[in-house]
């Protein structure tokens, strides 16, 4: 995935696009600020949080979409995830205290968005297998980070309720210096399938994001 960006002197935006993918990151803005790429739908949704970091990641996200999708209709699976309803591309939505995380894509896709400076070691037994903290790289300082945003975006893309992180979402493997990493899904029927994922870290936030590009049926 390549990477460009549109520097501004206190809100860099950076975007990283593949083939049918793009990945953009966001600082968190006021609602007037975005409201020029706003539909009146989304102005009225945003008008409807009371919180003003609430209001600030709905504009952000949403003006996100509008630039790069168009002013379709977003609507909300059964398990809150926004869509668009003319199926024109697939999105996927995280953020953090101060940035917006989207991914716009042909296929299905998911991303989550962390900072790194959270206290995972304290959560760690709701989200880590034994096999998974038996790994290697289970040492490294953005191990625990990346794991968590991993589980987050494999949760996500399932679009299942009541999945256990430990034991229907798995990571198989993870290579810290090159970001690549291989998730797995229990899906309904009993069986696995594996995806690929991709991590990085920048700004003190750790990302990871996938698309539905699955191998075959496995059962790790």
């Amino acid at each position: 995935m390549t990477r460009k960006e549109e520097n501004t002197e206190i809100r860099p935006e950076r975007i990283y696009a593949a083939h049918d993918t793009l990945l953009v990151v966001t600082p968190l803005v006021r609602v007037e600020e975005a409201a020029p790429h706003l539909t009146d739908d989304d102005l009225a949704r945003i008008g409807a949080f009371t919180g003003d970091k609430r209001r600030r990641e709905q504009a952000s996200w949403r003006s996100v979409v509008r630039r790069f999708a168009g002013t379709a209709p977003i609507a909300y699976t059964e398990t809150g995830a926004p869509y668009l309803r003319d199926g024109s591309r697939h999105i996927g939505v995280s953020h953090t205290h101060s940035q917006a995380a989207v991914i716009l894509s042909d296929r299905r896709c998911a991303v989550d968005i962390e900072r790194i400076d959270r206290n995972f070691p304290r959560v760690a037994a709701r989200f880590l297998s034994q096999q998974e903290a038996a790994l290697p790289q289970s040492h490294e300082a953005l191990f625990l980070p990346w794991m968590w945003c991993a589980k987050e975006a494999l949760y996500k893309f399932a679009g299942r309720k009541g999945l256990d992180l430990t034991e229907d979402l798995r990571v198989i493997r993870i290579e810290m210096q090159s970001g690549q990493l291989t998730g797995a899904i229990r899906h309904s029927d009993g069986t696995w399938r594996e995806y690929p994922m991709h991590a990085f870290t920048e700004m003190g936030t750790a990302c990871v994001w996938m698309t539905d590009t699955a191998t075959a049926p496995t059962r790790p």
